[in-house]
């Protein structure tokens, strides 16, 4: 080719590119001026809304202006007008308005919708659809996306279970400081969950958690102290983080706060203020403050001695499954104190205790056969009762049990 024709074709060239960057920074700017000017209008909105009375007329007179705006595909307008009609009870509007702000990339939008169909707040409980918008927004770094991707991962939902995934979105936003996944995180690290079992490496993401306030990362922290996981056990460390999470109103670090206070462990032994947090953990429901509850009332530990406030709170623990509050409860019924003595009542709380594996109950309820207590049974049936939850208790090496069995020549007692 000349070199006269090969400048031409090149002068060509760089003058289409230009025409090319010309249009394109038109475009550019041409789409922030547009930007611009609806960010103004929607902050304009935003105060004359502010500055009204705020009532139903003036929500729907901005909402009407915020209309214009979202149907010109400007996300915090869609998101006003969504929430608008989620006020106003028209789920299918607020999902419809908050879609379309996703679909172009607000993570805000996609995180909320995220929400909505986890819990099935306002939508159809839907994971497969939570799952989807957690991950949109998780891959432009929204921490709070990034830890419910986590939560999906570890729970199965929408997903197939992967510990692994789960570990690996949960230090995504563990590392922007987000505490819920910095907890756990070290959950994952003190269980042994998508990683190797490393229990330095749970105190120090429960610890970055419980620097920020998080109550469950203080009681899991403080459990590490108690235990000497990953630190070196320190009593007084492990009640300094359960006080934390427990003024918080933790139930967990309640009930071990009180087990410290009862034991004398970390702290100076106060059976009183035992009660305090055993009784705080157990009206919130928690099954193992409520039998200690109980117990500090059987004994008058704390606490004035009250049977039929001890029957209460294993009443409340029993029908949880707790195994020790429901032997404690068997033998309030059998021995009639702080309730009307109740054999058949007796025999059902002790077989429910007897059959989760505890000793104790299994023992009673042998003893409670083999006296022959119970009138709806022939000797028979009450003995071969006995010699069966006898048994049991004696495998597990109570030493009343063996000797009430080597006594009826039971050969199989040890």
């Amino acid at each position: 080719m000349p070199l006269k024709q090969f400048f031409q074709l090149y002068k060509k060239y760089i003058f289409a590119i230009g025409i090319i960057i010309l249009i394109f920074c038109c475009i550019y700017t041409f789409s922030l001026s547009s930007d611009k000017r609806l960010k103004s209008e929607y902050n304009k909105i935003l105060l004359d809304l502010q500055g009204s009375a705020n009532s139903d007329k003036d929500s729907l007179t901005a909402c009407k202006k915020m209309l214009e705006l979202a149907e010109k595909d400007y996300t915090p307008a869609q998101r006003f007008v969504g929430k608008y009609y989620k006020n106003k009870g028209n789920f299918a509007q607020f999902e419809y308005w908050l879609t379309k702000a996703a679909e172009q990339g607000d993570t805000i939008a996609a995180v909320h919708l995220g929400v909505c169909y986890s819990y099935g707040t306002c939508v159809k409980k839907n994971y497969s659809k939570a799952f989807y918008w957690y991950i949109k927004a998780a891959k432009q770094g929204v921490a709070i996306a990034q830890f419910n991707l986590g939560l999906c991962y570890e729970k199965g939902e929408g997903t197939q279970q992967d510990f692994s995934k789960a570990v690996y979105w949960y230090e995504k936003a563990a590392e922007q400081g987000y505490a819920y996944a910095q907890c756990n995180l070290g959950v994952c690290y003190e269980k042994g969950l998508g990683e190797q079992q490393d229990f330095s490496k749970a105190v120090y993401w429960y610890e970055k958690a419980a620097e920020q306030g998080y109550a469950n990362a203080q009681c899991n922290l403080g459990v590490c102290y108690e235990k000497g996981l990953g630190e070196q056990q320190d009593f007084s460390k492990a009640v300094y983080w359960y006080e934390k999470a427990a003024e918080q109103g933790y139930a967990n670090a309640q009930f071990n706060l009180g087990m410290c206070y009862g034991k004398g462990e970390g702290i100076q032994q106060d059976f009183s203020k035992a009660v305090y947090w055993y009784t705080k953990a157990a009206e919130q429901g928690l099954a193992e403050a409520q039998c200690n509850l109980g117990y500090s009332y059987s004994n008058g530990q704390g606490i004035t001695q009250d049977h039929s406030k001890a029957v209460y709170w294993y009443t409340k623990a029993a029908e949880q499954g707790l195994a020790i509050a429901q032997s404690n409860l068997g033998t309030y019924y059998d021995k009639g104190k702080g309730i009307t003595q109740d054999y058949s009542k007796a025999i059902y709380w002790y077989t429910k205790a007897a059959e989760q594996g505890y000793v104790g109950a299994q023992f009673n309820i042998g003893l409670f056969y083999y006296k022959g207590k119970s009138k709806n049974d022939d000797a028979f049936t009450n003995y071969s009762k006995a010699i069966y939850w006898l048994s049991r208790a004696a495998d597990q090496g109570d030493k009343d049990a063996i000797k009430i069995l080597r006594a009826n020549g039971v050969k199989k007692a040890r």
